[in-house]
């Protein structure tokens, strides 16, 4: 299980999600044991992002290594209920891929 901020406890897989701009050609990998560390999420965009492209992400501190260890990448903020909406959009807010929540 893992803790946010707000102290909720999570337990079952975070899914990280890659949609190319104007598309609906969206990836999606899973990150074992709720661990999102840089070392798991960077080969999961490597795997589907093509280098130098623009990513727009939540700056979550694991994507800071990006810039600085992948090439030419672009970060801008975009807010979670942007992402949510993203989401929500392509259909996949499931019971299967949202994380369980105990408070």
């Amino acid at each position: 299980m893992d803790k946010n901020q707000d102290d909720i406890l999570y337990k079952g897989h975070w899914v990280i999600g890659m949609i190319e701009d104007k598309s609906e050609d969206l990836r999606l990998e899973i990150c074992p044991d709720i661990i999102r560390s840089a070392e798991v999420l960077v080969p999961h965009i490597q795997k589907h992002v093509e280098v130098g492209t623009t990513i727009y992400t939540d700056f979550w501190k694991a994507y800071d290594c990006l810039c600085k260890a992948w090439v030419q990448t672009l970060k801008k903020a975009i807010t979670q209920i942007v992402i949510s909406l993203l989401w929500l959009k392509m259909g996949l807010i499931h019971k299967e891929l949202s994380p369980s929540v105990e408070q």
